[in-house]
């Protein structure tokens, strides 16, 4: 049912856009950055055109963080962090819904390996943000020399010092909110996609599945997740009995609509940017 993909394609066109370059705002005024919606909206189609080359489905927030670093050189290290707090909270949240959405197996006989999942997914983020905090006296511009190295080092110990100092207690609320409207919304995209197959689950179970597909799509195998999407997909939508063809097309088809389009939008926006010799570092 072509309504049904063409209903996934305005979400992915509005609302995940919207709630994607609002918490970045958000979270960049936080570290005392200003930016223009306009111009992170870019910035992100740039990203993910640039990612379809790179290793892994997070290949492309290594290119948000060099070209949001470009255009903010006197905030090095600053902005680029910005990128890694919205995806630590990110994952910490996509955690916490499949965490929740996990009692919807409860009488599956392969619940136990799922659950297995869940905890090892929770216990990895969340360890993450343990290090992160305990790890707040560390600094790794302290051991900075001359050189390569020493300009790595300094640029991590920015880095590091911008993760472990940002407000989090006073922009946690909103951040949640812009973060769990771009996942709910990239999740609708899926639950829609399998309605235009003939398949309508129910939400929950997108809501226990997708983090954890988006979980093993950090593999820093395949270029932009190919067959870890596909295999991920297969195998946890088969427990509700969805069939390999159907799972493999739904997990093309979103890969189409959150990552591709947008890609070639993108793509034509560096073309632009190349022909016109625009500028992306911000006027001092």
């Amino acid at each position: 049912d072509w309504r049904y993909f063409v209903m996934a394609m305005v979400v992915r066109l509005t609302l995940v856009p919207l709630f994607a370059v609002s918490r970045w705002r958000f979270i960049l005024r936080l570290s005392g950055v200003e930016e223009r919606l306009s111009t992170l909206w870019a910035i992100n189609l740039k990203a993910l055109f640039m990612g379809l080359f790179l290793p892994s489905a997070q290949g492309a927030d290594v290119c948000r963080i060099a070209l949001i670093e470009k255009r903010h050189p006197d905030s090095s290290g600053v902005v680029g962090s910005t990128v890694f707090i919205e995806r630590i909270i990110g994952f910490a949240l996509l955690a916490l819904w499949a965490l929740a959405a996990l009692p919807v197996l409860h009488d599956n006989p392969r619940f136990g390996a799922v659950a297995a999942m869940v905890a090892l997914m929770n216990l990895a983020v969340f360890g993450v943000l343990l290090l992160l905090f305990l790890s707040r006296r560390l600094s790794i511009g302290g051991y900075a020399g001359s050189g390569l190295i020493g300009r790595v080092l300094s640029y991590l110990g920015r880095f590091h010092g911008a993760v472990v100092r940002f407000p989090y207690r006073r922009g946690l609320l909103m951040t949640l909110v812009f973060i769990g409207g771009t996942q709910l919304s990239v999740i609708v995209i899926v639950y829609l996609l399998f309605h235009a197959m003939d398949h309508p689950l129910a939400l929950v179970q997108h809501l226990l599945f997708y983090p954890l597909i988006g979980a093993l799509m950090i593999v820093p195998v395949p270029v932009g997740g190919f067959g870890v999407r596909e295999g991920a997909f297969v195998w946890f939508y088969s427990l509700v009995g969805v069939s390999a063809d159907v799972a493999v097309a739904v997990s093309v088809a979103t890969y189409v609509v959150v990552t591709f389009v947008p890609a070639l939008a993108g793509g034509v926006l560096l073309l632009w940017s190349s022909m016109t010799g625009a500028d992306e570092r911000v006027p001092s």
